[in-house]
């Protein structure tokens, strides 16, 4: 029977984002409506290490003290099922709306146990996957498999993220970055433009998150010095996006140019409004 309910809709959307952002490090292999799990999942650098995903999508999710909480799951599928897998489980909760997915791994750490019938995970925010950050989860993964030892999954890790490093962005060093360009601090600018080139240059950093916040900064951005820091980045990420916003951004300072040099009687009204609009969007 075809799906129609805003719940069906939502939750088929939560498992294709839970298995796009996995799909660059594992293969994903359905289980069926049937089953108490969503997805099957090896990795593809280390095939044979496995483990199993619960997707899980809310329009409305509830957050609070950065956490996303997932959607009620069954204290008896947890417990008698979830808990009992050889290989790790982990719940992946998307927010539809944003497109953005976060994770935390079933286990007694994570859970608390209880009289009623459900169970709310609270996932941090800090647990986001994207595509630039997926990679990040294959240490986790590696340490809970049965037929590893711990030397062995740490090693295996820590090789991983040295040969993928664009699949291991740190988001919370992305997000340092564009606070720092946001800001009045020029030094740290200057740090930060150093630091992002000499990653870049190493061939450690493509992120299109630190690339589109880039280009809000250039475009909101009334300092020039601090314009011109950023459109050095820009460069060096080769950011094709950012081509149209520079164009834009040198017509706004042209005509506010022409107009500031205009003697004030030649000034029209609507040159006015026009550079008063052109120097503040």
């Amino acid at each position: 029977m075809p799906k129609n309910r805003e719940t069906d809709v939502t939750g088929d959307i939560g498992a294709h984002l839970a298995a796009t952002v996995l799909a660059p490090i594992t293969t994903v292999e359905s289980r069926g409506e049937t089953m108490e799990l969503d997805y099957y999942c090896e990795l593809r650098k280390f095939p044979g290490c496995a483990f199993h995903v619960q997707a899980k999508g809310s329009a409305s999710p509830t957050y609070s003290h950065g956490m996303i909480s997932s959607l009620p799951i069954s204290r008896k599928t947890i417990e008698e099922y979830w808990m009992k897998q050889p290989y790790p489980v982990f719940v992946l909760m998307s927010d539809v709306r944003t497109g953005r997915t976060y994770y935390i791994r079933v286990s007694g750490q994570f859970y608390e146990e209880g009289t009623t019938e459900t169970y709310t995970f609270k996932i941090p925010l800090t647990n986001e996957l994207t595509a630039e950050n997926v990679g990040q989860l294959t240490p986790e993964i590696l340490e809970y498999q049965p037929q590893l030892s711990p030397e062995q999954a740490s090693q295996l890790a820590a090789e991983y993220k040295l040969a993928y490093p664009l699949l291991c962005h740190d988001l919370d060093q992305i997000e340092s970055f564009l606070e720092i360009m946001r800001g009045a601090d020029q030094h740290a600018q200057v740090q930060a433009k150093i630091a992002i080139q000499s990653l870049v240059k190493a061939g450690r950093l493509d992120s299109s998150r630190l690339e589109a916040g880039l280009i809000d900064v250039f475009r909101n951005c009334k300092d020039r010095i601090t314009q011109s820091h950023v459109l050095d980045i820009l460069v060096a990420l080769q950011a094709r996006d950012a081509a149209q916003e520079v164009i834009k951004q040198i017509d706004r300072n042209i005509r506010l140019y022409e107009y500031e040099w205009e003697h004030p009687e030649m000034r029209h009204i609507r040159i006015s409004t026009s550079c008063s609009t052109a120097w503040h969007a």
